[in-house]
């Protein structure tokens, strides 16, 4: 379980061992397991990224919230393990809607709107997760 993680082992196969310690809480720590599963396959594809990459959104969306492919396909799956493209807003001139107003990312940044909802979708979704370099999100910087 917790083999080739910085949690604290028993040195052998990666069982816990409770005398050592303090114990892993997250990402980082390295405790949180981001690699797929090399031996994964569904429908005949062999990795996570063609399966994955053949659905649609709704599908897509759909599958990852099947505890089986979080396990089996984490990097595209679990949100403490995706990423976010840095690059991304650096190109994009697409605006979105927060309030009343339509905000590409370099309007993002400069009206301090990073930690703002984007409206219409239906989960909350803040400007920084589609601004990730203007936001300064997750080590995403500015060059």
């Amino acid at each position: 379980m917790l083999y080739d993680t910085a949690c604290p082992d028993d040195g052998n196969d990666g069982t816990p061992n409770p005398k050592i310690g303090p114990w892993c809480q997250g990402t980082q720590e390295q405790c949180i397991v981001c690699e797929n599963d090399p031996n994964f396959k569904k429908n005949g594809k062999k990795t996570c990224e063609i399966f994955l990459g053949a659905l649609s959104a709704v599908q897509f969306n759909n599958q990852c919230k099947k505890n089986a492919m979080k396990k089996a396909c984490p990097s595209f799956c679990r949100p403490v393990c995706i990423k976010p493209d840095c690059a991304a807003d650096a190109i994009s001139t697409k605006k979105f809607k927060i309030g009343r107003g339509k905000f590409n990312c370099a309007k993002i940044g400069r009206k301090n709107k990073c930690d703002s909802t984007i409206k219409p979708y239906k989960k909350n979704i803040l400007a920084s997760a589609k601004c990730p370099t203007t936001c300064q999100l997750d080590g995403c910087t500015i060059p």
